[in-house]
This record gives C-alpha cells, structure tokens and sequence, in this order.
C-alpha cells in the first residue's frame, strides 16, 4: 500500500463511473474496507496516484496509512478478478467558442488543463479558398481560427498526445 500512499503527488483529473457500481475505499486495494459507492455516470475529482485515485486533498501520510483516505481504482483489468475492467473513464470538459465571427471562431481551452502538457486543441474546417484545415493550439487559452468559409462545418478535437 505504501507505494500509492507515498507516491508523489499525482494530477487531478475528473473521472466518470463507467460499471454499474463502483466501491470507494479506505486503502488502495480491493481487499479494503468499502466506505462508499458510486453509479454509472457519477463524476468523480480526485489525484491520480498510479492505478488509484485518491479523492481527498490534503491528508497526511499518516491519516492515510490509517485509512482515513478514501480511494478508486482506475482499472482492474490487470488484477485477474474475474468482472472487474474499467472503473473510472478520464472526463474533459469540451472546448468552449466564445465567440462566432463570420470567416473566424474564437475558442477557449477548459480550465482544468489550461496550462497542461500533452494536450491540444485541433480545429479542422473549410477554409474561403475550399480547402480543408486542421489547426493545432498555441499553448494559452485562447485561440482564434480565421479564414473560415462563412457557414461551412467546424470540428473542434481535444487530444491528449500523452494517451
């Protein structure tokens, strides 16, 4: 257990429920006493510490090595328990367009990875001369996209380079 509860502190990330239930717990195993449940579609916060998520800020070493933690697994997949896969699947608040001009978009990166490594935001389009586009984001929130044929469909894609 030690080699979670010691880890260095990981990212925060929001994770959504994927089974029908999934168990909170004290310790990061599955063989700890349960302190809580979730649903399919539940959102939960928490700092990633390897294959758990620990959902609390600011406790001691200590505090968790007495189990006062509470704790989710990622994926059980690789534990050979028979029914145990995916538990909690990364969420990513879409990029917001903030404003629509006529040939251009203006679009904001979501808080919670503003600043991040490893993400970038892709705008493909069709662009006044007919051809497509697909722009990477500069580094910072903001971006803005011109030379956009007036009325044509636009994709925005989040993507995560690190996986």
């Amino acid at each position: 257990l030690s080699k979670w509860i010691e880890h260095a502190s990981g990212e925060w990330a929001t994770f959504v429920v994927v089974p029908e239930q999934a168990a909170i717990r004290t310790l990061p195993s599955t063989k700890s006493r349960p302190c809580g449940m979730l649903r399919k579609g539940d959102r939960v916060e928490g700092e990633v510490r390897s294959e758990w998520v620990l959902l609390d800020r600011g406790k001691s070493r200590v505090s968790l090595h007495r189990g006062e933690g509470r704790w989710m697994l990622i994926d059980g997949s690789g534990l050979g328990i028979a029914g145990l896969s995916t538990i909690l699947q990364r969420h990513i608040v879409p990029p917001e367009v903030r404003l629509v001009f006529s040939e251009a978009l203006d679009v904001r990166l979501p808080d919670a990875i503003q600043g991040r490594e490893g993400f970038r935001l892709e705008i493909q389009a069709e662009k006044l001369d007919g051809d497509a586009m697909t722009l990477p984001c500069p580094p910072g929130k903001v971006m803005l996209a011109h030379g956009l044929k007036p009325g044509s469909a636009v994709w925005l894609r989040l993507v995560d380079s690190a996986g």
